[in-house]
């Protein structure tokens, strides 16, 4: 079964507009053809963004319907030895969530691809 770890602009685009790529991705998990994964990072800066409750039972409903990633150990030190490996700079932020997505053998859902684009053997969704 394919993973996509879903970035935080996915769920910041879906709350804005209620469309978008999400409903695509949760409709396939639900099927079970897909596996959705959210980075932890993802979970603080939706957190941190929450303005209503609506958009909060939503996003606790999202997030407990998905496959929270930690940053653990294992994680912080392959992101470690890969940084080397990065041409240009990156958001710790976003460089955290590729990582993730590299390590669980992820795709990654996102619509900032140029934030992205320096981080070799990553996966994005679109190139799929």
């Amino acid at each position: 079964m394919k993973k996509v770890l879903i970035d935080t602009d996915i769920i910041i685009d879906y709350l804005r507009t209620n469309k978008g790529i999400l409903v695509d991705l949760l409709a396939l998990n639900a099927k079970g053809k897909i596996e959705i994964l959210i980075s932890v990072i993802t979970v603080l800066e939706i957190t941190a963004g929450i303005t209503g409750s609506k958009d909060e039972k939503y996003i606790n409903s999202l997030f407990e319907y998905s496959n929270i990633i930690p940053i653990n150990y294992e994680i912080a030190s392959f992101a470690g030895k890969n940084k080397q490996n990065i041409k240009g700079p990156i958001y710790l932020a976003d460089y955290l969530i590729a990582m993730s997505a590299i390590y669980t053998k992820s795709y990654l859902a996102t619509r900032n691809n140029k934030h992205f684009s320096t981080i070799p053997d990553l996966k994005l969704l679109s190139d799929n």
